[in-house]
């Protein structure tokens, strides 16, 4: 198992917002498994912190197929989860609703639904 960051933005008034995941295997990416994007997706974290600890068995056994690897992304939205709100802390917008996205915007440009008021 190898932890690692996948994105990190800072934060004015508390830590950076740090993205993690863990990659199981090595080889060709095989399988990419996303948890909690709302702050409320407690059950997303709980399987995927179940399924990291069955990976990490798994490849400590050798069971994972040669040549592929597994990520598994516990949650894409740690603000909103260590706040405990569904939405996105800042505008309360559902980032779940704002792919593709946009790369030169702010955190949540091209957002589709914001939460009712």
């Amino acid at each position: 198992m190898r932890r690692i960051r996948i994105f990190e933005m800072p934060s004015l008034y508390r830590e950076p917002m740090v993205i993690t995941g863990y990659r199981f295997g090595k080889g060709e990416k095989s399988a990419a498994i996303v948890g909690a994007m709302r702050g409320n997706e407690i059950q997303q974290l709980y399987i995927c912190s179940q399924l990291v600890k069955q990976l990490k068995e798994l490849e400590n056994k050798g069971c994972i197929n040669a040549n592929k690897e597994i990520m598994v992304i516990p949650a894409i939205n740690p603000f909103s989860v260590n706040t405990g709100k569904r939405f996105w802390g800042v505008g309360d917008i559902d980032i779940n609703r704002s792919f593709p996205g946009n790369q030169e915007g702010d955190t949540t440009s091209c957002l589709l639904y914001t939460s009712p008021s």
